[in-house]
Formats: structure tokens, sequence, C-alpha cells
């Protein structure tokens, strides 16, 4: 069903009021921007789901935002992270009361990545159609068949839901899941993209000149992508990122590279960072901090942590994924807690030993 008025959306908000859970997902085109294009938000009650058409309707989604901001009505999605940055670009606000199917399929010993279809099959044995996987959802009139593949996107959501944790409550692992909710509600993710963005490119500094620069350009490209709406790869892809801060390539070579490959504003940008004097002090080595105890320590633990998830049938990364691994093994105390202590106490001994 669509929602056409402002009237029938706030009929839609007091039976969520009255069910107190709902069923979110959203279609949305990103293939030359840098933000989501929002074509359609799916969203389901305990007996009907519904369809908001953005492009097509007027809709005040100052109600949506009430729904969404209310901490009593529970929210479920399932690989919520994109959708929960539209909503963040929409009202400057996280929604509350998220649960995320997905993440709460690790402690029943499903992958990270465990499609809404692979689960629905799996655990409701119903099949998903794909067929409109990569349609390009701003394109109107919607089909029949459109309309019916992003409301099974939501339709079964709920229960799907209310199997997880059935299933979760016997196993005694309700819980296992709030820390990476957590991490995904984390106003951080989203507001300060541009000072964390050195962090998503896969790049070891060598000395501080190249931290600094990698710093500073991911800042100046995510700046410059946000500001023209457009992909951050095609501003600058990390290849050339990466070369360009690599303080053992040599000037010309990195002019080339801007030149060839990065949006001609941008280029400017950079080749005037690139030309400032370099203080020699800052192209000393950074110690290696990692060192090969460490490493070898890092891989025992590696080892550890995948032999106590297989025996308990879980993902290991919910454990401790890559980034947690190093800062446990660099000393961080507060990594292996909670439940994760209980299940890793033994393991956890014979590593802080080591440690």
């Amino acid at each position: 069903m669509l929602i056409y008025n402002n009237c029938q959306l706030k009929q839609f908000y007091q039976k969520c009021q009255k069910d107190k859970i709902i069923a979110i997902d959203t279609e949305f085109y990103r293939v030359s921007t840098y933000f989501p294009k929002l074509c359609l938000i799916q969203l389901s009650s305990l007996d009907s789901s519904f369809i908001l058409d953005p492009i097509k309707t007027k809709l005040d989604l100052n109600i949506l935002k009430e729904i969404l901001g209310n901490p009593k009505i529970k929210k479920i999605f399932h690989s919520a992270s994109q959708d929960i940055e539209i909503f963040y670009n929409l009202f400057k606000e996280i929604p509350k009361s998220v649960f995320d199917t997905q993440i709460c399929l690790m402690p029943l010993g499903y992958s990270n990545s465990t499609s809404y279809a692979e689960a629905c099959q799996e655990l409701l044995k119903v099949k998903i159609p794909k067929d409109n996987q990569f349609t390009d959802w701003r394109k109107r009139p919607l089909s029949k068949e459109k309309i019916n593949y992003a409301l099974n996107d939501v339709k079964y959501l709920i229960p799907l839901y209310k199997i997880i944790m059935k299933k979760l409550k016997i196993l005694n692992r309700s819980s296992w899941g709030k820390e990476m909710h957590e991490k995904l509600l984390n106003k951080k993710n989203f507001c300060q993209k541009k000072k964390f963005a050195w962090e998503r490119v896969d790049f070891t500094p060598k000395n501080h000149y190249e931290l600094e620069l990698i710093q500073k350009l991911s800042f100046e490209r995510e700046f410059y992508a946000i500001n023209n709406n457009i992909p951050v790869k095609k501003v600058l892809e990390n290849k050339n990122l990466k070369s360009i801060c690599n303080s053992e390539i040599n000037f010309k070579k990195k002019e080339k590279i801007l030149q060839d490959f990065a949006e001609k504003d941008f280029t400017g940008k950079v080749l005037k960072i690139l030309r400032k004097p370099i203080n020699k002090r800052k192209l000393f080595p950074i110690p290696r901090i990692f060192d090969e105890e460490r490493k070898k320590n890092y891989k025992l633990a590696k080892t550890l942590i995948e032999n106590k998830a297989k025996c308990l049938n879980i993902h290991p990364s919910l454990i401790a994924n890559k980034t947690e691994l190093k800062e446990f093994i660099m000393g961080e105390k507060n990594i292996i807690k909670g439940w994760k202590y209980k299940i890793f106490k033994k393991e956890y001994f014979l590593l802080k030993k080591l440690i």
C-alpha cells in the first residue's frame, strides 16, 4: 500500500505507538553522488506494510522523524548502516531503539554479511525474489512488481526479528549484539566523516609527514566530494591517494597522477599542499609499535578467537574484529569484557601473560 497523504502517515504513527514495533527499509540511488538520493521508504507494522514515495508525493517527513525518534517504538532494520545514514542526513538525528537483524544473526552462527533474503530463506522458509535488486528506484511510475519487491523487504522483518530473539534467548545470547549496535549508532560515523576519512584508506604511514598528509588530503577529498555531491573515488581513487602520500615518490610523478586521475579543482588544492617545504624531522621513520613479538601474539590471539568462535558456532568478529584485536595486543583492556570475558576467560589470561 502506498501512503499518499499526511493523514495516512499520522494513522500509521498511531498504529506504531500501539504496536511499539515497526520494520523499516529504504531504496536509494547512489551511483554518481556523494549523498544517497532517497527514492522510497518502506514501513511495516505487525499486520500491514506501506510505502512512502518522497519523489512523487509531498509528505511531512517530520512525522517520520517523530516515529524514528520515539524510544518506545522498536525499529527493525536489516543491515542498517546506509538506512541510518539516510535518516541522519534528513533529520540530523540517529533513530532510537534500533535492532539490526544482520548483527543479531551473528550470535546464532551466521556470517557478518548474511543477506535479508538468505535469513528469510533459512529462518522463515520464505523465498524473496531478487529480480529488482539493481533497479534504478528514481524512475516513475513504479510497476506492481517493483512495489511488491520493495514491500517484501519489510514484510518479513518483524517475523524475522521475533524468531531471532527466540533463538537468542534459548542460547542466552540476547545481549551479545549490544556492543555492535552501539558502534552502528555512533553519531561519529555520520557527523565526523571528514575528520576520520583517512582511517577508511588502507594506508600505513612510514613517517609523520605521510601521516599528516594522508589525514589532510583525506579530509580535503571528503570535503570536496561533499561540497560537489560526487563520490569520493571520483575525486581521487584510494590507490592514487596512497601514491600521493608516499614520501618516496617524487613531486613530478605525483603531479602527473593528479593531472591524469583527479578532479581539476581538487588537483590545485593538493599541489598547493605538496609544494610546502617538508620538515626533515617529519621524515624520520615512525617507531614500529607493532613489532615482531606483537605480530606473533596477534596471530596466536587470532587463532584462539577463531577456535573459540568455532566451538560456539559464532562469527570470530563478534569477539573481536581485526582493529579490536590489534588494540587488545597493544594493551587496550576494554576489548574483552562482559559476555566476551565470560566465554574467553581462559584464553584471555593466557594472552595477558604474553602482552
